[in-house]
């Protein structure tokens, strides 16, 4: 080592910032590529939330429909075929045919009953359907503010 120090010149050095400026470079590219994924990542969350609102809006504007509720959907025919098929079954047979119908329609049977048949399927359904007693007993309670029980 001869010389001034500005002078010296060592490969290895070199080699380094050589090094040094190839990682800079790449650590530019992944902070851009990371702001690129985050700006992105905005977007989608931004249309998210967008869609969001609309569902809400939707939702709400779906709730606040009144439903046209008929409770008459069945002819008198029908209810009185069934009825003549409820005569000779317990109230779990009775659920098990009336469960595919809608429980407007079941309320309006159930209104058809006699009210002694009424009262034991309305114990059934209270305690193992759950689930639709109350919107079929206010189907019921319609039903028969309509029409009059069987005696």
């Amino acid at each position: 080592m001869k010389g001034p120090s500005w002078e010296y010149h060592n490969p290895k050095v070199d080699n380094l910032i050589l090094e040094l400026n190839r990682r800079i470079r790449e650590q530019d590219k992944k902070e851009e590529e990371l702001e690129e994924k985050y700006t992105l990542i905005r977007q989608t969350e931004n249309r998210l939330e967008s869609l969001r609102q609309k569902i809400e809006q939707l939702k709400n504007s779906m709730q606040a429909l009144t439903p046209k509720e008929e409770t008459n959907k069945m002819e008198p025919a029908t209810i009185n075929r069934y009825l003549e098929m409820f005569k000779n079954l317990d109230p779990e047979q009775i659920s098990l045919i009336l469960d595919s119908n809608t429980d407007e329609e079941i309320g309006l049977i159930w209104a058809s009953m006699k009210e002694a048949d009424v009262a034991e399927l309305m114990a059934y359904w209270a305690t193992e359907r759950k689930d639709r007693f109350k919107s079929i007993k206010e189907a019921f309670d319609k039903a028969s503010a309509a029409q009059p029980l069987n005696p």
